[in-house]
């Protein structure tokens, strides 16, 4: 364990600064800089993926855009949200809460056509002997049952298999202390780089004096006359008796903090806008697939799989389901795909409309044939 882990395991800036010690929530949560930023590039890079409907196939699968789902995920859930919209508050609740709640209104066939996402915090889940049971309260304070068969309930990393965790409640120590730390800097800087003074003076003073001469120095040294020279008369000695910013190693603690924050959400620092040396990537294709493959892809199999469940038919489960379209986060730079599109033309595993396609360009005529381009076919 390093110096400032130590440190941090050991410390409670909440006390230092008088501050009592409080259930951290979603909300207060979200004032660190180092948790909305985190929420909001997994919120945002999630809500951008295509998420389109398939429909397999003899030979394969086909996009299912005739589908009454196809239109509520793609384009938009309600008459309020776009598709964007709704997914990025559904990753919200999942990165904040650990749990995203949907209500779902349906037709006399019991077919979606409606998706409302719900707030988190005013729905309670439980589990009982005859499934899951929800209880949500609206802005009212009505409270309300809703059958299970409404409510679309996308779970988060949990223990019990039933209820997702939420990171913030699991990070709440650690956001507790970046908030402190935010506090104390800010305290800092009001006190114009001060971390605490006195004044030793010789003999007893009596209140009066003693409240004059406090006011007479504060005058003195805040605002316009911050940094302007002070007399102190009848043996007065000025004694700083804080410590200073640097001997704190105030900047490594908050950059430790900005790090165990991004740990939780698993984002990579430098998506952040947090340099470190910790992480070196090859390249920027690689950097990225490393950020696809640890955070983003599990959260969209989690995504696909509860659409699956909870959306679509039993009869249809077989044959329809969703996928998100990750290719333009990995595309990579144009002459590593041209290069891959060369292999696979020549293998004759891709045609050249696929790859005109992949590069969202029209098809052309003759595109459709699987042959290698680099041989030559007798009375051709």
């Amino acid at each position: 364990m390093s110096k400032l882990e130590r440190r941090s395991a050991s410390m409670s800036l909440s006390n230092m600064l008088g501050i009592p010690a409080s259930r951290i929530s979603p909300e207060s949560a979200m004032r660190l800089t180092s948790v909305f930023a985190c929420v909001r590039v997994l919120a945002e890079t999630i809500a951008g993926l295509p998420l389109q409907l398939f429909r397999k196939t003899s030979i394969g699968k086909d996009i299912a855009n005739d589908h009454y789902l196809f239109p509520i995920l793609h384009d938009s859930p309600n008459d309020i949200q776009t598709a964007f919209e709704f997914r990025e508050t559904i990753i919200g609740h999942l990165c904040l809460r650990g749990n995203a709640y949907v209500y779902k209104e349906v037709t006399s066939s019991g077919k979606v056509k409606s998706l409302f996402p719900l707030n988190p915090a005013r729905m309670r889940a439980e589990v009982t002997s005859m499934g899951m049971k929800y209880t949500y309260t609206d802005t009212n304070g009505k409270v309300e049952y809703i059958p299970s068969e409404y409510i679309w309930h996308v779970r988060g990393f949990g223990t019990d298999g039933y209820i997702g965790l939420s990171p913030i409640a699991m990070a709440e120590k650690s956001i507790d202390i970046g908030l402190s730390a935010e506090n104390m800097e800010e305290k800092f800087l009001s006190n114009y780089g001060r971390m605490g003074n006195a004044i030793k003076y010789p003999g007893r003073l009596n209140p009066q004096q003693r409240q004059d001469l406090l006011e007479s120095w504060k005058k003195n040294i805040t605002g316009d006359n911050a940094y302007s020279l002070s007399l102190l008369e009848g043996g007065a000695e000025f004694q700083n008796v804080g410590i200073s910013n640097t001997d704190a190693q105030f900047m490594e603690l908050r950059n430790f903090q900005v790090e165990d924050i991004a740990r939780v959400f698993r984002v990579p620092c430098i998506l952040i806008g947090h340099s470190n040396n910790t992480s070196t990537y090859a390249s920027a294709e690689q950097f990225m697939l490393s950020f696809i493959t640890h955070t983003i892809l599990p959260y969209c199999v989690r995504i696909e799989q509860s659409i699956s469940k909870n959306l679509i038919s039993l009869s249809e489960r077989g044959t329809i389901y969703p996928q998100h379209n990750l290719e333009g986060l990995i595309r990579g730079n144009i002459e590593s795909r041209y290069r891959a599109y060369a292999i696979g033309v020549a293998g004759t595993w891709l045609s050249p409309n696929e790859v005109r396609a992949r590069e969202d360009m029209n098809p052309r005529d003759g595109g459709d044939m699987y042959q290698n381009p680099n041989i030559t076919i007798k009375g051709a």
